[in-house]
């Protein structure tokens, strides 16, 4: 078969394992923080929920603002549903945009190849539901993840303003936006900061040590990734869920263990999924771009050792925090370790090419598409797209959606503020995150009774 048939096969075989979970989006339903959120955006102004947040509750402004203007503010179901096709979509264009930057392949063999990463990211990760799904959850992550791998495939080409000489409007433009960029990640959850803050601190002090030049627009990303991480660590939302969650009660170095333990464990439990291993090693024979700069022996080590704590340490802010790594948490951390991982054999590659140290271009291109085709065919063995398949197949998404939009009519159009109505039957695993009566206190339910115009709901079992 020839090469670039080959190629299209694997597309369509990528596109094919992302159709359940394309599907599973229009029987989609609103949960938890989805209410809680979408509430007060009905009263408030974004500007006014976003500042809210950051003073009471959460200091993820980023995250804060998107949800002030999702579609449910609106009434918009379909629009809330058609969010997964739209964080798949930009994640794509995130991976894309790497490929596009640090390999020497065509844009077909990119193309495919994103649709690759993405359909390992989602066959991947702990928590389908709260990755792509449960808007409440997926805003706080996926939209940092795409920005990263954006941002630091941007400054492959250049980070601009070098020194004031070079200062030009469009030099301004450029840092303006990679600044905000930064502004945006750090906002958008605590790992994202982390990991935009290690980096810029990483590259400032690599171009200060190499050049040994004042680099000023490397600097004012610095500074921005400070201020920024400032803005989220020194918040009043910050310390009153510190105080909440009991966090300044915690032992630190007791953190510490729990984090290295927990660290090893999810590695171990990452690596045995087949698609996620694949992919791991198809990074190996991935064409490296001239673009990507040759480093000395002794910054890739450190390079290593450094992307290797940073992986580990975003492990820190959830048991300092909740005490444990909540789904979502652990959709970040893998997606991190993936991202840490690309750079490091990318480097490592381009160096080990610069001592003329590889294999023949014919075994090479052998080993690419091989594992290519490994990756791709593996995804349908996941456990996520077993269960995709499975909630689609049996009818449960389907009949769960009549449910939840049956319930919906029913609550609106009752003449009573008081509500009861029946459990749900149905749960597909794959896009139930929550349901009314679940918590011990009622607070889901009263924002689910308000969204609808209802004083008080409850499940009819609770009923007296």
């Amino acid at each position: 078969m020839k090469q670039k048939y080959y190629i299209w096969f694997v597309g369509i075989v990528c596109i094919g394992s992302l159709l359940p979970f394309l599907e599973l989006a229009f029987y989609n339903h609103p949960s938890a923080d989805d209410y809680i959120c979408t509430v007060p955006a009905m009263k408030w102004n974004p500007i006014t929920m976003t500042l809210g947040w950051y003073y009471s509750w959460s200091s993820r402004y980023t995250s804060a603002f998107i949800l002030s203007i999702n579609p449910l503010v609106y009434k918009w179901l379909l629009g809330y549903q058609l969010n997964t096709w739209l964080l798949l979509f930009i994640l794509g264009s995130g991976f894309f945009y790497w490929f596009r930057t640090t390999s020497s392949l065509s844009s077909k063999y990119t193309w495919v190849l994103s649709l690759l990463a993405v359909g390992v990211y989602v066959c991947s990760v702990p928590s389908v539901v709260e990755a792509f799904y449960y808007f409440g959850g997926a805003i706080c992550y996926q939209p940092s993840n795409a920005m990263l791998l954006v941002l630091i495939s941007w400054w492959y080409y250049k980070i601009p303003l070098p020194n004031l000489k070079s200062l030009s409007l469009i030099e301004f433009i450029s840092l303006a936006c990679q600044c905000f960029m930064l502004f945006l990640i750090a906002g958008n959850n605590e790992m994202a900061m982390m990991f935009g803050l290690a980096i810029t601190g990483s590259l400032w002090l690599y171009l200060h040590v190499k050049s040994r030049n004042f680099h000023l627009g490397m600097s004012l990303l610095l500074f921005t990734s400070v201020v920024s991480a400032g803005l989220v660590v020194f918040s009043p939302a910050t310390r009153f869920r510190m105080q909440a969650s009991s966090s300044f009660d915690r032992s630190f170095l007791d953190v510490l263990i729990k984090s290295f333990f927990s660290y090893f464990e999810n590695i171990a439990i990452w690596f045995s999924n087949p698609c996620f291993l694949f992919f791991l090693i198809l990074m190996f024979w991935l064409p490296v771009s001239k673009k990507v700069p040759i480093l000395d022996k002794r910054y890739l080590i450190t390079l290593s050792f450094l992307s290797m704590f940073l992986s580990f340490f975003c492990f820190v802010p959830s048991y300092l925090g909740e005490g444990v790594v909540q789904g979502r948490t652990a959709n970040a951390l893998i997606f991190n370790f993936l991202l840490l991982f690309i750079i490091n054999v990318t480097f490592w590659k381009q160096y080990f090419l610069s001592i003329n140290f590889t294999l023949s271009e014919g075994l090479h291109t052998f080993l690419f598409m091989s594992f290519l085709c490994l990756t791709s065919f593996s995804l349908f063995l996941s456990a996520n797209f077993l269960q995709a398949y499975e909630d689609l197949s049996t009818g449960s998404a389907k009949t769960f959606d009549k449910e939840r939009s049956e319930r919906a009519l029913y609550v609106e159009n009752s003449l009573s503020d008081s509500v009861w109505v029946p459990p749900l039957k149905h749960k597909p695993k794959t896009i139930f995150f929550g349901d009314i009566g679940i918590y011990p206190e009622p607070w889901y339910d009263n924002f689910y009774a308000q969204y609808h115009g209802k004083k008080f709901i409850s499940l009819l079992k609770n009923k007296p």
